[in-house]
């Protein structure tokens, strides 16, 4: 899984330069890769820097799966996805 994820986003980067993606399934999880630094988080929101800016992922029993690299994995009531910021 480790090597398959490693190269699914170096073949990312590859064709699209590097930037942020956003993989949403349904309101309960997100993937999102071209993360910097974990802001800010609790149970409710987690506020990700990325490298195209703030985002800010805002529910209700917010959970992070997965941290690694540049990569953040987050389960939950997914209601709102900011990319401001700001809920």
């Amino acid at each position: 899984m480790k090597d398959r994820l490693k190269g699914f986003i170096e073949k990312f980067k590859e064709q699209t330069g590097y930037a942020s993606m956003l993989e949403v399934h349904g309101t309960g999880e997100l993937l999102l890769t071209g993360c910097r630094t974990l802001l800010d988080f609790d149970d409710n929101t987690i506020t990700v820097d990325t490298v195209n800016g703030t985002v800010r992922i805002c529910g209700k029993c917010l959970s992070i799966t997965a941290y690694r690299h540049d990569l953040l994995c987050v389960t939950g009531e997914i209601n709102v996805i900011d990319m401001g910021g700001v809920c």
